[in-house]
């Protein structure tokens, strides 16, 4: 008992002693509007967009209206109005397909099981079909058009399988059936429709439109620290949000008033940088430390369009830097800015 009384004692000092000898960090999230470019953007000529809708067998209980309404909320592309088909409308056209059921196939299944001291095998019973709700999705331009504009949406053209619960009796199997039949297949039906409308949804907006989008940063600061300070990264992280909250929701990229405000924080964080000592971990900016400035640094290269720096820094700090896995987040979304800004040719001042 003594014994374990010691080792309780050094394993609290030993967690003293890790917990003394590195800075905490604290997790400040900076919130803002921007402009999100598309990732395939229209000719410049196309001001509007036309839905139509192609319709399937609508089956007894479900309702048109509803299904129509889910559709054309749907078809929809930020930036564009709803106008009628000419030279500058894009024709956005939703074929929503028959919804299918394979037959039903009544199988069974053996499994062990305990009865006692014994080992049984127990039969049970239970149903399983295919099944789908193809919609299928076409995008025509009164002119030529390179990008790819058609197709199921969630490949919703192949079966899913759907498999019943398991019962031991068969005569119960039956029973769940002949009552839940109906209602089962309309939430089935109604289960694909919105998986396949919000995808829908989601394509033409996400590649085609230009819109205003929330989106936030994550930044650190660093508490003080025995006779370390941590003054200048706080100042760094106070200009930086004065400079997000310069962003314009119409813009996709800072405007030269925000972009000179980033420019001061990152100064400051380069200097800080600059006196790491990634081998010493007692010292003000250690690895730890480092990581979280690289952090910092990452966020507004990219948002300033600064990918190049952005990816130097980025791979730096997975190479050198504790980072605690934020590099992998930061990565993709610079991955996805740089496509959109690539893509509709923007030129960074």
């Amino acid at each position: 008992m003594k014994r374990l009384h010691y080792l309780l004692i050094a394993l609290f000092v030993f967690i003293g002693t890790v917990n003394i000898s590195a800075q905490n960090l604290d997790r400040n999230t900076v919130s803002f509007s921007r402009l999100r470019l598309p990732l395939t953007p229209l000719p410049e000529n196309i001001k509007f967009y036309n839905p139509k809708l192609d319709l399937g067998y609508i089956y007894h209980g479900d309702s048109k209206t509803e299904v129509e309404q889910k559709l054309q909320n749907a078809i929809k592309i930020d930036g564009l109005e709803r106008g009628p088909a000419g030279e500058d409308c894009l024709t956005i056209m939703a074929r929503l397909e028959t919804y299918y059921k394979s037959e039903v196939r009544f199988e069974t299944v053996q499994k062990s099981e305990k009865r006692g001291d014994e080992t049984v095998k127990v039969t049970y019973h239970y149903l399983t079909f295919d099944y789908k709700y193809p919609l299928y999705y076409e995008l025509v331009l009164p002119g030529s058009y390179s990008a790819e504009s058609n197709g199921f949406i969630n490949n919703s053209n192949e079966m899913k399988s759907y498999t019943s619960a398991e019962y031991r009796n068969k005569g119960d199997l039956y029973k769940w059936w002949n009552e839940n039949y109906k209602s089962l297949q309309a939430k089935l039906r109604q289960d694909l429709l919105n998986s396949n409308a919000s995808s829908l949804a989601h394509l033409l907006d996400n590649r085609f439109g230009y819109k205003t989008v929330k989106d936030s940063e994550m930044f650190f600061t660093v508490k003080k620290f025995k006779k370390f300070e941590y003054t200048d990264l706080d100042e760094a992280y106070s200009i930086a949000k004065q400079g997000l909250e310069m962003m314009q929701e119409d813009q996709p990229l800072p405007s030269d008033a925000a972009r000179s405000t980033m420019s001061k924080a990152i100064a400051i964080w380069v200097k800080a940088l600059d006196e790491a000592d990634l081998e010493n971990r007692k010292t003000r900016i250690n690895s730890k430390v480092a990581g979280a400035i690289a952090n910092n640094m990452v966020n507004l290269y990219t948002l300033m369009g600064e990918f190049d720096k952005a990816q130097e820094i980025i791979n730096k700090a997975d190479e050198e830097f504790k980072k605690d896995g934020w590099t992998y987040m930061a990565q993709e979304k610079l991955n996805d800015l740089k496509k959109r800004i690539e893509a509709n040719q923007i030129t960074i001042q």
